[in-house]
């Protein structure tokens, strides 16, 4: 999973920092394409980046994906619980269905 092209911005804590990519919604979407909405699907269709790149710009809170990371140690968790708090807000904002 690369950290480099899409680097948007970072949250530093005492000793620590962490920063959401798009790479990191690209994963998301991409991990749970089958639960996307019909809109969402559609979006994705005509553009996987540019639907991530608005996601990041008007649907995720950065912040909140960041705050979370940062209650692991090492990158990969750090990763994993950024991607759990980005699906939870596409969820809460109705891109990706819940599931059943």
């Amino acid at each position: 999973m690369s950290r480099t092209a899409f680097q948007i911005r970072e949250v530093a804590m005492p000793g620590t920092a962490f920063q959401i990519s798009l790479d990191d919604i690209l994963e998301v979407l991409r991990n749970h394409r089958d639960r996307l909405s019909s809109d969402a699907r559609q979006s994705c269709s005509q553009g996987e980046i540019a639907f991530s790149e608005h996601l990041m710009a008007h649907v995720i809170d950065a912040d909140r994906a960041e705050r979370a990371a940062l209650h692991a140690d090492d990158l990969d968790k750090q990763t994993e619980y950024a991607q759990q708090e980005i699906l939870a807000m596409l969820v809460e904002k109705g891109v990706v269905l819940a599931s059943a």
